[in-house]
């Protein structure tokens, strides 16, 4: 499994970028020199200047990593890739998906699960839901909707039947050449419009 977080770790791709963007701000740096990930959350979030600086050094290598672990997936048989970003409508990321699925909360709960799971206020859980598009407006242009807001049992049902549904086509086309070629247009299209968005 690959994680996003591993492109920000790396001394090769992110991590450079990131350390001389914020190392101003001591409290976005620890003690031994590495990024504080919670701060650097915290400012990044409170603060949309910084974000939309963050934005442009980030975007283009993380999807450059999708577009290489998707080339890598397809050489190696995979029939269906799973990809689980925050920011898929905002990148453009959605436009390589064949088919889109949105997990759905009401605000109310979206928040409380962020202040629960990462130890934060009710503030800084409102500064990272609105940097996002709003969950009805991802509801809307999503091929399938999951309705987290009740029981684990209930979402894993809801999982169970798209699986299904989406699985089963998967099978019969996505070693077409003409699906093959359509990947690879996308990604191209993709990462010229990463390009063009770090221009100045």
């Amino acid at each position: 499994m690959f994680r996003i977080r591993q492109v920000f770790k790396s001394p090769f791709l992110l991590y450079p970028s990131l350390l001389a963007l914020f190392a101003d701000d001591r409290d976005c740096v620890l003690p031994n020199g590495q990024l504080d990930r919670g701060q650097l959350a915290r400012v990044v979030f409170a603060n949309a200047g910084a974000r939309r600086t963050m934005n442009k050094i980030t975007h283009l290598p993380i999807a450059w990593e999708v577009m290489k672990r998707l080339v890598i997936n397809f050489i190696m048989g995979s029939r269906l890739v799973v990809l689980d970003v925050p920011l898929l409508f905002e990148t453009g990321m959605h436009k390589i998906c064949w088919k889109v699925i949105v997990v759905h909360v009401t605000y109310e709960t979206q928040s409380m699960r962020l202040m629960a799971r990462d130890n934060i206020t009710q503030e800084e859980a409102s500064n990272k839901i609105q940097s996002q598009l709003p969950l009805d407006a991802k509801r809307d242009r999503a091929d399938y909707i999951i309705d987290n807001n009740h029981s684990r049992a209930s979402t894993s049902d809801q999982i169970e039947t798209i699986h299904h549904d989406v699985f089963q086509p998967v099978l019969l086309s996505c070693f077409s050449i003409f699906n093959l070629c359509k990947i690879i247009f996308s990604l191209l299209l993709l990462w010229l419009l990463l390009y063009l968005m770090r221009a100045p």
